[in-house]
């Protein structure tokens, strides 16, 4: 059975995304470290068809500073050329939880 994904539906999830501060491109990340724990910025840059890790960065600095996501290498770790490790915390699979659709179809 199919739920049905109504116009308002959509309206209220941009709504809550609106109301985030967070732009399109931050919540394609979101959903590519939640289905991708342990991700590295590089390749969550290339899931999403970005050529440089450096064009999310600051995207993701953001979402660690919102505490939605966080980077779980050690803080020896961090100045050496190891990638990150990007995991979700549950701020960001709560705010996930709100946005995600649940059918493509939409009421419109």
């Amino acid at each position: 059975m199919t739920t049905r994904f109504t116009t308002k539906d959509m309206l209220d999830r941009l709504r809550r995304i609106d109301k985030s501060g967070l732009k399109a491109r931050d919540i394609m990340i979101l959903h590519t470290v939640i289905d991708n724990p342990g991700i590295s910025g590089i390749d969550i840059a290339h899931k999403l068809g970005i050529p440089e890790r450096s064009h999310i960065q600051s995207a993701l600095y953001r979402m660690e500073a919102l505490e939605l996501i966080e980077d779980r290498r050690s803080p020896e770790h961090r100045r050496k050329a190891n990638p990150a490790m990007f995991h979700a915390l549950p701020k960001g699979r709560d705010l996930w939880d709100q946005i995600k659709p649940c059918d493509l179809s939409f009421d419109l």
